[in-house]
């Protein structure tokens, strides 16, 4: 029963990214299919770049952490569990966990992708999401799943910059 309600979930949020034709979001020569509704803020460190995408209406979000070294967000978390998966050709596992904060339920996920398969590099992106419900937190993994390389030609040289992948 539980893996027909997450199949359920899945096919629920997979239908909503499918009636919202959504908007490109181009990172580092990847595209991703991203949600209207989700509003953009791009956060530039010294080394790395962050694109937030949220929906404070729905409580739930999600980050594209693009750079070398990436924090796992789930270490150290209680009841994680671990689903294998490819998304554009690369063998992933999602790590995902729910807790409960001051009485809110929250599920989450993390994966990361190598930003160039092809070329030995320790840039990645490591996508993390939040939402208040297993329906939400599928439709964000459906943003991940629609990642995919926009040209087969490496990008060395595109910048991090908040002006690649629409507005900040």
């Amino acid at each position: 029963m539980k893996l027909f309600v997450l199949f359920a979930s899945f096919v629920v949020a997979t239908s909503a990214v499918a009636a919202d034709p959504g908007r490109p979001l181009l990172l580092r020569g990847w595209e991703f299919t991203v949600p209207v509704f989700l509003e953009q803020k791009v956060h530039d460190g010294p080394d790395f770049t962050v694109t937030y995408l949220s929906s404070d209406e729905k409580k739930m979000g999600m980050g594209i952490y693009e750079g070398g070294f990436p924090q796992e967000a789930s270490k150290g978390r209680p009841r994680v569990t671990r689903e294998d998966d490819n998304i554009a050709g690369q063998k992933v596992s999602w790590v995902l966990w729910d807790e409960e904060t001051d009485g809110l339920k929250r599920v989450s996920f993390e994966v990361f992708l190598a930003v160039n398969p092809e070329r030995a590099s320790s840039d990645k992106f490591h996508l993390f999401g939040y939402a208040s419900s297993t329906a939400d937190l599928n439709l964000l993994r459906s943003i991940v799943r629609s990642a995919h390389r926009k040209e087969a030609a490496n990008h060395p040289t595109e910048p991090l910059s908040p002006s690649r992948g629409g507005s900040s």
